[in-house]
């Protein structure tokens, strides 16, 4: 017998492919080849596979943006790629892009010949959106190169030609994951049954629900998404070499999949919500309430805690009491304290949002205002793809930055950017703290 792994990653072009996936597939290799040193099969799909273009985008800290590119980025609201760069990427070892020929290529090929015993690992790291059909929310859809897309119910017939003996495992990182855990059913149904295939699964988010993660910046110590976790529990070390706390959980001596999903809910700081094909069974599966509509013998969020904890696997019980722990929680009825937690911050974001919309506007007034004044002066600014501009702007700088200041709310322009970016960054506080309420109510 066998283990199998296959890798997809990269964004859908090149403004979507962040260097961040590049170094989850690096990093993904590494824990392959640490793990399986006499060499694994690992097929690799990324970007646009062995194509010499500049695929990658990335930000390097050392980029001097000159301050005039900078005030004119800001006022004409072209700020957010200013510093972005572009190269080809550096995975080694690929076979190709991750397009729907080399994929069902894989499933064909390599997947349709396995038998029992082999093991299947498939990662995903790319970019993911929901569901193109509001009665089928769950059919959430993988973003490939090229602006190619698969959907749950495609991958699902791509996973049937495995022969069904054979163990699958995926981890997947892409906004809307969540859709994929329901690949245990026959068809991605739950209301068609569980498949005969051996297949479980982790995901970083739901299927409603963007992912954290994906990030030009080339700091690995800034990333923070669901797979950085979950491999280093794997691992033992982080993605940059550092020791990690102690996450087997029911003391084994080994790290289950199920102990790493485990470490990344309690770890991460993020906006993820993250699943796992357990999670989708229960949904389907579960009822509080009989047909008869009397209370059936099922736990509920709203059960005494001492009963859920007493009846929780080793796992379990480290979500539970660790989340309870960082959100300083202690009532009997955890999942009506957790909810009126997610509530009370509900209420926060709600009224910070609001400010947030009454200073962007303002700020979006003042800057037509700057705009109107600067074109004046210079008409070229209005087209950033006129010829003569990169001669203005050198030429010229300390004129036009001289007249934007001297514009009388330039300087509330600016300050009201700093409150904006303030008012977003608790905003994303906020956000990452009612996420780890919702995660402990689906722990619960």
């Amino acid at each position: 017998a066998g283990d199998y792994f296959l890798t997809i990653g990269g964004g859908y072009a090149p403004t979507g492919n962040q260097v961040s996936l590049e170094k989850n597939v690096q990093l993904f290799q590494q824990l392959v080849q640490e793990q399986f040193p006499n060499k694994a099969s690992h097929t690799v799909l990324f970007s646009d596979g062995k194509g010499p273009g500049r695929d990658l985008q990335y930000r390097d800290p050392n980029l001097i943006i000159p301050p005039v590119n900078q005030t004119l980025a800001q006022i004409f609201g072209k700020e957010s790629d200013l510093a972005y760069q572009y190269r080809n990427h550096q995975v080694r070892g690929i076979s190709g892009s991750p397009s729907r020929k080399n994929i069902q290529q894989w499933f064909e090929q390599t997947g349709s010949s396995l038998k029992r015993g082999d093991r299947v690992f498939i990662y995903v790291t790319a970019h993911g959106g929901e569901s193109a059909n509001r009665r089928q929310p769950y059919n959430t859809t993988l973003y490939l190169w090229n602006g190619e897309k698969l959907s749950v119910t495609e991958f699902s017939k791509l996973l049937d030609k495995i022969p069904a003996p054979v163990d699958v495992m995926t981890v997947m990182v892409q906004c809307h994951c969540g859709g994929f855990a329901d690949l245990i059913f026959n068809e991605a149904d739950p209301t068609k049954g569980t498949s005969k295939a051996s297949r479980c699964g982790f995901f970083a988010t739901g299927y409603n629900r963007p992912a954290a993660g994906c990030t030009p910046d080339i700091n690995e110590e800034a990333y923070h998404e669901y797979s950085t976790y979950f491999w280093e529990a794997i691992r033992g070390i982080s993605r940059t070499g550092k020791p990690i706390g102690n996450c087997d959980y029911d003391q084994n001596g080994s790290v289950s999949f199920a102990e790493a999903h485990a470490y990344a809910v309690l770890t991460s700081t993020t906006i993820d919500i993250s699943v796992c094909t357990s999670d989708s069974f229960l949904r389907a599966y579960s009822k509080s309430k009989s047909n008869n509509g009397a209370t059936a013998s099922l736990l509920t969020s709203d059960s005494p805690y001492s009963t859920l904890i007493s009846r929780a696997t080793p796992v379990q019980k480290a979500i539970l009491n660790g989340l309870s722990e960082q959100l300083k929680l202690s009532a009997q009825n955890r999942g009506k304290e957790a909810w009126e937690l997610a509530q009370q911050v509900t209420k926060q974001k709600q009224q910070l949002s609001s400010d947030l919309r009454t200073k962007t506007r303002e700020l979006a007034t003042l800057h037509k205002e700057l705009r109107s004044r600067l074109t004046r002066d210079w008409p070229e600014l209005n087209n950033p793809f006129n010829p003569v501009l990169p001669k203005l702007l050198k030429e010229q700088s300390e004129q036009i930055l001289a007249t934007a200041k001297s514009h009388p709310r330039y300087a509330r322009s600016l300050q009201l950017k700093q409150e904006v970016d303030q008012l977003e960054a608790r905003l994303l506080d906020l956000d990452r703290r009612w996420a780890k309420a919702q995660r402990l109510l689906r722990a619960l």
